[in-house]
């Protein structure tokens, strides 16, 4: 009983060691098969010293013998392989066998599979790391970042998205998180965006909306358009001129800011909408915006609405500027103002000029204690002949 008893405290003594020092837990029991597996992991990985294979490869040999279904065992056997040039594949196969959550042997697949241009089997082993490992997925989204921006790797993409793996909304939100370009992720998305479930939603409005922050205009109207033909921005100048609505793609429809100190939102009545504007900031603020499209010649910028309350030198200003970089600066404006009489504002686009401008109203409540607020039934450009 003594000895058993023995055995068994050196045991439990063995296992609780080897978090601190897997050295005194071999010396405890020298049986003790994981900790010889952890050891050979460190001579590599904790040493940074490849030349160290050789001796990781035989404590993990010794480690197999106690226990065979050690995984990190067969990997470290499969690398030292690969620097004797021996034969790897069978050990990093055994590796994953028993477990996908051995992200260096899912590297070493994945890496195995584009050399033989494999890229069918090489997303599959992506897929199956990324669902196993969070610390895969640190490793292999700025891989497949780029991967993206490759038409060729467009279809692979679409057949691992379309099955809604549990790591595609990390993905996407490392993706549009790191401001990479979205016209190659949209193209990827597009023929999908119905196979993927109702939480997705926002996805749309989110790719639309980069697009055009990244000065991808006609990519962004390409996008809206193949969801709805609607949304053709060279048949209609402006989209809800009258309110009717928000529209489901801003800012080719009407991007509404609501912060808390000023923005604007639509308010519907029986004898037709208003765009409802307040705010409680002296200085102007961007309270709606949309993007239109113009071919050169002459257009008039008119406005209807009214201040509701304000300070003296309150305003809200419509405007219609370039979107485009290096493009003109404010092309009209109509102002509404204590004392003033908003008129149509007419301009001209020259050949040659930028094709994207925004539409947009700023309000600024001025100097004083009154409330702003503003109402708009109707913003209209149109061509002058």
């Amino acid at each position: 009983m003594f000895v058993l008893w023995l055995l068994v405290a050196l045991f439990t003594a063995s296992s609780a060691m080897a978090v601190y020092s897997p050295e005194r837990a071999l010396a405890l029991n020298p049986f003790n098969a994981s900790v010889k597996a952890s050891m050979a992991n460190d001579l590599v990985y904790a040493t940074g010293d490849a030349r160290q294979t050789s001796a990781a490869a035989r404590l993990s040999r010794e480690a197999l013998d106690g226990d065979p279904t050690l995984a990190g065992a067969y990997r470290m056997i499969g690398l030292d392989n690969a620097r004797r040039g021996k034969p790897v594949k069978p050990a990093i196969m055994a590796a994953t066998y028993l477990t996908r959550r051995d992200y260096v042997s899912n590297l070493w697949l994945i890496q195995d599979a584009v050399k033989r241009g494999r890229m069918d089997q090489a997303m599959s082993d992506v897929d199956a790391t990324l669902r196993t490992s969070l610390r895969g997925q640190a490793l292999l989204f700025p891989i497949l970042g780029k991967a993206v921006a490759e038409p060729e790797m467009r279809p692979q993409f679409r057949r691992l998205f379309r099955g809604n793996p549990d790591w595609l909304p990390n993905f996407l939100s490392y993706y549009i998180g790191t401001k990479q370009k979205a016209a190659p992720l949209a193209a990827i998305i597009l023929p999908i965006r119905k196979d993927l479930p109702p939480s997705y939603g926002q996805l749309d409005q989110t790719l639309i909306g980069m697009m055009v922050g990244q000065q991808d205009f006609d990519a962004a109207r390409a996008y809206a358009r193949a969801i709805d033909p609607k949304a053709d921005g060279d048949r209609v100048l402006m989209h809800n001129a009258r309110f009717e609505e928000e529209g489901p793609f801003p800012p080719i429809d009407w991007q509404l800011f609501r912060e808390s100190a000023y923005g604007s939102d639509i308010e519907k009545g029986a004898k037709g909408n208003k765009l409802i504007v307040v705010s409680d900031e002296e200085r102007p603020n961007l309270v709606a915006r949309q993007l239109v499209q113009l071919t050169p010649g002459s257009y008039r910028l008119s406005a209807r609405g009214r201040l509701v309350t304000h300070n003296d030198d309150a305003a809200a200003v419509w405007q219609i500027a370039c979107a485009e970089k290096g493009g003109t600066g404010v092309l009209a404006s109509v102002k509404f103002a204590r004392g003033a009489v908003p008129s149509p504002a007419d301009f001209t686009i020259a050949p040659g000029a930028c094709r994207n401008y925004w539409v947009s109203l700023t309000a600024a409540a001025g100097f004083g204690t009154s409330p702003f607020q503003a109402e708009f039934q109707q913003v209209e450009l149109q061509p002058v002949r």
